[in-house]
């Protein structure tokens, strides 16, 4: 099984994370916010790229989720000789850890993001980043730079 959706491109998630890198080293907060114009301000839009590039799931996948309640109480038995159930391949351990990048980049940039328009609210808008605003703009850029890594 492909680690990745055929015909995807990792494009607008380098692009995402540019957006956020310049916004992290912007000198002010009017200058962050310009960056981050053309970075999704919904979560669902926000994650949709790395859904795009994601395999679609499995049958295995859609089953364990259809039958919770069964697989859990059978402890992943799919019958005798069988391996269980839960046991997780190589493909679906890197699908879990890049939907982990996936979410705390998404995390890290809404903190970033509502840091950045509340100052900007305020009237601090000509003035320099918050530490907050960095820090949680340098977390989601590298949970970027990590998904990435995981890509290639």
């Amino acid at each position: 099984t492909p680690a990745f959706a055929a015909g995807s491109s990792l494009q607008p998630i380098v692009d995402l994370e540019t957006s956020i890198i310049k916004a992290k080293n912007a000198m002010t907060v009017g200058d962050a916010l310009s960056y981050l114009r053309g970075v999704p301000l919904e979560e669902k839009q926000f994650k949709a790229p790395f859904d795009a590039f994601a395999a679609p799931l499995s049958y295995k996948d859609k089953f364990k989720n259809n039958n919770a309640f069964l697989v859990y109480y059978t402890g992943g038995f799919d019958g005798p000789g069988r391996p269980n159930i839960e046991v997780a391949t190589t493909t679906e351990l890197v699908q879990q850890k890049r939907n982990g990048f996936r979410n705390d980049a998404w995390f890290f940039f809404d903190e970033a993001k509502a840091e950045l328009e509340f100052l900007r609210q305020q009237g601090y808008g000509g003035n320099s980043v918050s530490k907050d605003a960095v820090l949680s703009l340098d977390k989601a850029a590298e949970a970027l730079s990590s998904y990435i890594s995981l890509a290639e």
